[in-house]
This record gives C-alpha cells, sequence and structure tokens, in this order.
C-alpha cells in the first residue's frame, strides 16, 4: 500500500498543473486507507460528561497539506467587490482545480451542521497555526477562523486563518461570493437567482471528506476574478451575528 501511494504521489507531482479532482480524490483517499494501517484510527473525548468519538485520522489527513500541490493558477489581488479577491494567473477551463481550501483548523460537530439542537464544536488546530501565530491564544485563533469555513461532511468542517495568504496552493478562503455586494436586501430566492451569473468556482470536498478543492464551473480568462456561492444561510448567520451551525466549541491541540 506504501509503494502504491507513492507510486500515485509521483505520477500526479509530474504533472500537478493538470491534476484532475478524481485522482486528487482517490490519492487523498488512499493515504487514509494507508494511515489506517498504521495508526488508531478514533480516539475518545469527553465532553459534558458524553463520549465523543473522533475519526482522529480524518483530522490528520485534513491538517495535513496534500503532498502533490503544486500548483500556481492564482493569485491574491484588490477585489472589484470586497477587499482581498483571489485572480487566475493563467486562463483556467472548466473543471480544473484552481486551488485549494486550507485547513488551519478543523472543527467537528456533535451534531449535525443545520440541526437546530444545542451542539458542542472540538477544535484541532494546524501546526502552521500554532507555529507561525505563537502571539495569539487558541481561543483568538478559532475565532479568527470561523467566518473561514467550508464543510467537508455532516460533522467535520475546515477553517483556514485569514493571515495566510502567500501559498497559491491554499488559496480558496480568500476567494469572494459573486453576490457579496448586493446581499444586504437579497432573499433566498433572489441569491439562488443570481448564483448561475455571478459564480465560476465552487468549494469541492473529496472522496471522504479529507479535503477541500476549488474546481472552475466555466472558462476562466488569465487575470479574472474567481468567484463562488458560500451559500444563503452563511449571510443568514451574519445577519443574525450567530456562528454558522455551533454555539459551544473547545480546543484540542
Amino acid at each position: 500500500m506504501d509503494l502504491l501511494l507513492m507510486d500515485l504521489v509521483q505520477k500526479i507531482q509530474k504533472t500537478s498543473e493538470a491534476m484532475s479532482f478524481e485522482t486528487v480524490s482517490d490519492l487523498l483517499y488512499t493515504q487514509y486507507k494507508v494511515m489506517l494501517l498504521t495508526q488508531e484510527r478514533t480516539i475518545t473525548q469527553c465532553i459534558n460528561g458524553k463520549d465523543i468519538i473522533i475519526d482522529q485520522i480524518k483530522v490528520n489527513s485534513l491538517l495535513q497539506p496534500p503532498p502533490f500541490a503544486s500548483l500556481s493558477k492564482v493569485r491574491i489581488g484588490k477585489s472589484r467587490i470586497h477587499g482581498r479577491g483571489v485572480f487566475a494567473n493563467v486562463d483556467i477551463k472548466e473543471t480544473e482545480i484552481v486551488t485549494f481550501y486550507p485547513a488551519d483548523m478543523v472543527m467537528y460537530n456533535t451534531k449535525p451542521f443545520g440541526d437546530d439542537v444545542e451542539n458542542v464544536s472540538l477544535c484541532f488546530l494546524s501546526e502552521r497555526c500554532k507555529l507561525h501565530l505563537e502571539s495569539k491564544t487558541e481561543c483568538q485563533l478559532v475565532e479568527e477562523c470561523l467566518d473561514y469555513r467550508v464543510n467537508v461532511d455532516k460533522h467535520y468542517s475546515i477553517q483556514a486563518h485569514p493571515s495566510f495568504a502567500q501559498d497559491a496552493n491554499f488559496l480558496g478562503h480568500f476567494i469572494n461570493d459573486g453576490c457579496i455586494g448586493n446581499m444586504d436586501n437579497m432573499s433566498a430566492t433572489e441569491y439562488s437567482q443570481q448564483q448561475p451569473t455571478t459564480t465560476n468556482c465552487f468549494f469541492a470536498p473529496t472522496k471522504g471528506g479529507l479535503g477541500v478543492t476549488v474546481l472552475a464551473t466555466k472558462y476562466i480568462p488569465k487575470d479574472s476574478e474567481l468567484f463562488t456561492s458560500y451559500g444563503f444561510p452563511y449571510w443568514m448567520s451574519l445577519r443574525t451575528k450567530k456562528a454558522i451551525g455551533h454555539e459551544k466549541w473547545q480546543v484540542r491541540i
């Protein structure tokens, strides 16, 4: 299994700029299965007197950058609609992987996202978060990551920290929502209707929720800004000043 993984990594490194979503997804899942052979899969955390089972290998897989990431298709620049944005360095074809969404923090929700029940979230910080932001407390890091979240399945999500903007492999967290300039009074129906014309990429979790790629949904010319959709619930949560899908969280290092 180790030899298979190494062979897949070597093949993709040779053609990293053109790697497909399916190949990336298979590689990450193969890496996960290799780790299952040598590591304990689950750990148990006691939260409010209840034992919560966490997929430790999944958390570790999400926190570790993909070994094959070698992209230079996008860069950070001044957005025409909001703050900083992501721009294409080259012409990008439909369905191409543009960049990845970084996992500076992994969050596990004890209840599925979207459930209207009391929920506790466990937060796991990446090494780069802990090493490069030493002046901040764990709680500060969590708070700063909460607005940069992508769900990978019903219980797990990844968060990015806005301080990291140098690596073209991981710039998904700076892609703006194409509707952001009109959100103040927009309804859910209007938001849904505008999405097809205001977006050119989307966040695509890989098989097993082991990573998140950014895939182009249409041809993106060089120097164009990338736009995605955060989803209407994200904007509703900001309006009501509430965090998305959780009210309490605890940090695990």
